[in-house]
């Protein structure tokens, strides 16, 4: 009488192999999907904390104009972090990427909040030095979010200008009619053009105090008693003036001399 073979021991193994094999496949893919929802939960938390919260904010875009008062809270000048700024550029390119230009930027609370003092403060004013066309057109080509197609909220008067520059030759053109730039642009241009044109000069600038005193009597938020959280040493050693402060003197000093 026949009987059946007896199975061997590699069998049960085998068995038990797959076993192990299909639970671990199972527990990783639970592993993934609650990483995700964990993922997920938190980018809804932060979404919903920055429509909640206007201290949140500020556009790269905003954010920009800061910078370049504000040179020393640039990804150049700072070791660098993919939490900090990232739609910023690395070292060697301080430009943010257009595509992000009106997202909102992600930086420090303490950086914001220098940012928000900034603003409320000074956050308006530019001196109405002449601009060249030739520069203006050098400040588009390396600042593009600044082209009315990469920015949506551009004025409508904005966007007929760029078009008439366009279609202009540039030698026939010499300086831009200051009034026509919208504020926004003028401050961002005027920055660059200090910093990328100007970095030298103003480094080494130190305003005479008699024209310090006429420009802070003029600008009174520039004053000592309005940034002295901030900033310890404000005006305490005239020789170690802050960038914000001695490009806003520096350019103010040019504008009078082309009144």
């Amino acid at each position: 009488m026949a009987t059946d073979p007896e199975l061997d021991e590699k069998n049960f193994v085998q068995e038990r192999g797959s076993k192990f094999v299909w639970t671990f496949l199972l527990l990783f893919i639970l592993f993934v999907l609650l990483m995700w929802g964990i993922t997920f939960w938190q980018r809804s938390l932060s979404q919903k904390h920055l429509e909640d919260t206007p201290f949140y904010q500020v556009t790269n875009r905003e954010f920009s104009i800061f910078l370049w008062q504000n040179p020393q809270f640039m990804r150049a000048h700072v070791d660098l972090s993919e939490a900090y700024l990232p739609h910023f550029h690395s070292k060697g390119d301080i430009h943010m990427i257009p595509e992000f230009a009106d997202t909102y930027v992600v930086a420090p609370p303490n950086i914001l909040y220098r940012y928000h003092a900034w603003k409320r403060l000074i956050g308006d004013f530019v001196a109405t030095r002449p601009i060249e066309k030739v520069n203006f057109q050098v400040f588009l080509d390396s600042n593009t979010e600044w082209y009315p197609r990469l920015w949506k909220n551009a004025p409508e008067g904005y966007q007929d200008l760029i078009k008439g520059l366009e279609n202009l030759d540039v030698s026939n053109l010499q300086t831009l009619s200051y009034e026509e730039l919208p504020l926004e642009v003028r401050m961002a241009y005027m920055g660059w053009f200090n910093y990328n044109s100007e970095w030298n000069q103003i480094n080494l600038f130190s305003p005479p105090e008699k024209e310090l005193t006429t420009f802070l009597e003029g600008h009174s938020h520039y004053a000592q008693n309005y940034w002295r959280n901030l900033e310890p040493n404000y005006l305490l050693t005239p020789s170690d003036l802050p960038w914000f402060l001695k490009s806003a003197v520096f350019n103010y000093l040019q504008s009078q001399i082309h009144l």
